[in-house]
Formats: structure tokens, C-alpha cells, sequence
């Protein structure tokens, strides 16, 4: 898995369609993934079962089977920033670990589960790497189409978690919470239901919090050789001066996602940024 973490271009940007690529090869393949950064979370009364819901867009090619990545880990912001703090609590380590109580992805109306080395659930500590998914391998995922990804997930109350992901609710993106898991699964029947308001706050603004979710995503599938690109850039390429609300119907914020995924020229060019607002991109 080192190989789909540290893949650099796999061919010259503006090299033009390319050859065939390897079917069996892990690659980079989602829109709206990003490293966790930013402010972390305290789990409040009633709310410290989390269930978040992110809708990701594939390739201009299909793509079957998956693994996704929770971190154990965020970088902070501002700053000196990138960098990671280890004073307990503070921005970047929540002092504790957070469990995975389940994870689905959702495609075309089906719910398919995911697994940790054979379990329905994962415990990641903090200052980890984290957490890989097991392989997971279903019918084809037509080019262009949408992804969900399900993640449930709870601490005590008081505690942390990492900062991910602003929820884009007008692209049906939602963040759910309650004092227990069966209450959050129920929502896999109304997937369009509204977020809980305690956790919806913020929309469009660098306020609005961010919740845990998969920041590496990488796939398998009828790859076309086209450039898949591994981009460490500052903040504007990784689009912090644009929040959820700016994000197009693939998710994408900021120019250099938008030209990544742009349908025309090479074609949409699968990516992972990696970038932070911060005086300290050295540290990237």
C-alpha cells in the first residue's frame, strides 16, 4: 500500500491519453479527499456518536474495488503550520482514541460494508498512522458516477477527534449525531435526512466544523493510463480560501482541483492534494 501513498505522476502532465494502465494497480481515483487539518472536535452530550456522510465522484473510468484510510493524526493551521502538536488536547491530538464502528460505501442505492483486517470495526489511537480498509471489491462503478462513504464513529464525551471534512449538504452530504449507534444506522433509511442541527453549523464559513473521515482513497479498477497525480501544494491549491458551500457537484474547491478534474484537455486527472494554510509548507 507504500506504493498508492507515494505515487507521483504517472506520466507527464500534458502527455495526452497515455497507454493502457494496469487493472491491478491501487490508485488515487476520488475527488473531495484531503488530509486532516484543522480544528479538532469535542463530543458533546448527545452527539458523540457521529455518523458522517461524503460523497466523493470517480473517474472518467470504472472502477470496482477499494480501500480507504483513517488517520490517526491532523496537522494544525496558521501559523508556522503544517505541523503536528503532541500537548495533549491541543490542536492536532486529541489525547485519545476514536473507534470506527462501522463504514459503508453506497453506490447506486447500495450499501456495501467495509472492514479493518476482518472487522466491522477499528480503534485508531492518536499520533497513529491509523487505519486501512480490507480490500473490497464490487460491481462495477460506472465512470463519472457518485460514491458515498458512511463513516460511524464515537468517543466519551469530552473527548477529540480529528478534523477532516466540512460537509457539503447542497451536494447531499450530511453529519449525523446521538448518544448511540443504532440510532445513527437508522439513518441509512433516509439518507437525505437533515443533518443534526447541533453539528450543522458554520455552512460556508471557515467556522463550520470539520468531521473525520477517509483522507487517503484509492481504487482498482479499468485505469487508462492518464496522469494520476500526488500534488503538495500551499493552501490556495489545496482551496482553503474557499469553504463547502463554493464546492462544484464533484466537490472539487479551488482552481487547482477544478483544472485536475476539468472534463476536457487530458481529462479529469485523478488526485490527492496535500496542503495546509500555514508559513511552514516546508514542512509538507
Amino acid at each position: 500500500m507504500m506504493n498508492a501513498i507515494s505515487l507521483a505522476l504517472a506520466n507527464p502532465l500534458l502527455s495526452g491519453a497515455g497507454s493502457a494502465g494496469d487493472p491491478d494497480r491501487y490508485m488515487f481515483f476520488a475527488t473531495r479527499n484531503r488530509m486532516p487539518s484543522g480544528a479538532i472536535v469535542t463530543a458533546a452530550s448527545g452527539t458523540n456518536y457521529v455518523c458522517t456522510k461524503i460523497v466523493v465522484n470517480t473517474p472518467q473510468y470504472r472502477t470496482r474495488t477499494f480501500r480507504f484510510h483513517l488517520s490517526g493524526f491532523a496537522s494544525t493551521e496558521g501559523g508556522n503550520s503544517p505541523q503536528e502538536t503532541v500537548v495533549t488536547g491541543t490542536i492536532g491530538t486529541p489525547g485519545n482514541s476514536v473507534v470506527a464502528d462501522a463504514m459503508f460505501i453506497r453506490v447506486a442505492g447500495v450499501f456495501y460494508p467495509c472492514s479493518f483486517a476482518g472487522s466491522n470495526t477499528v480503534t485508531v489511537a492518536d499520533q497513529t498512522n491509523g487505519a486501512w480498509t480490507d480490500e473490497l471489491t464490487i460491481p462495477d462503478v460506472a465512470p463519472e458516477s457518485e460514491i458515498e462513504i458512511w463513516l460511524f464513529y464515537h468517543t466519551a464525551v469530552g473527548e477529540k477527534v480529528w478534523p477532516v471534512y466540512r460537509i457539503q449538504k447542497h451536494r447531499g452530504e450530511r453529519v449525523w449525531g446521538a448518544g448511540d449507534l443504532a440510532t445513527l444506522l437508522a439513518f441509512k433509511d433516509s439518507p437525505l435526512a437533515d443533518s443534526t442541527a447541533a453539528l450543522d453549523t458554520g455552512y460556508g464559513t471557515q467556522a463550520q466544523p470539520q468531521y473525520w473521515g477517509a483522507d487517503f482513497m484509492v481504487a482498482k479498477g479499468d485505469w487508462d493510463g492518464r496522469p494520476v497525480a500526488l500534488v503538495f501544494c500551499d493552501s490556495i491549491g489545496e482551496a482553503r480560501q474557499e469553504y463547502s458551500s463554493a464546492a462544484d457537484m464533484r466537490g472539487n474547491l479551488g482552481w487547482l482541483r477544478r483544472w485536475l478534474d476539468k472534463d476536457g484537455g487530458p481529462g479529469r486527472i485523478p488526485h490527492c492534494l496535500v496542503g495546509m494554510p500555514g508559513a511552514g509548507s516546508v514542512r509538507e
